[in-house]
């Protein structure tokens, strides 16, 4: 696999972020509406969401509950479930 980025970013944090074990698409445009000191919006979406999958973020209490909604704009169609608790 090769990746060639066409914007200059730090190298450790990119290499940071592909080594996690859990990814997510993001709403770069979003995203890039809460950076703060080069931080790529990664505070912001400490407590905030802006993905683009199945679901959408309802409720969070840490160490509570989180409460997942479908996401009714979703690309891939209409979901089986309309909410996940965990």
């Amino acid at each position: 696999v090769r990746i060639e980025l066409t914007d200059s970013i730090v190298g450790e944090a990119l290499l940071y972020r592909l080594s996690g074990g859990v990814g997510s698409v993001v709403d770069s445009v979003e995203v890039l509406k809460h950076v703060a000191n080069d931080d790529y919006g990664n505070e912001w979406l400490r407590t905030n969401t802006a993905g683009s999958g199945p679901f959408t973020l309802r409720r969070w209490s840490p160490n509570d509950l989180v409460l997942l909604e479908a996401n009714p704009t979703f690309w891939g169609g209409e979901s089986a479930l309309k909410r996940v608790l965990f």
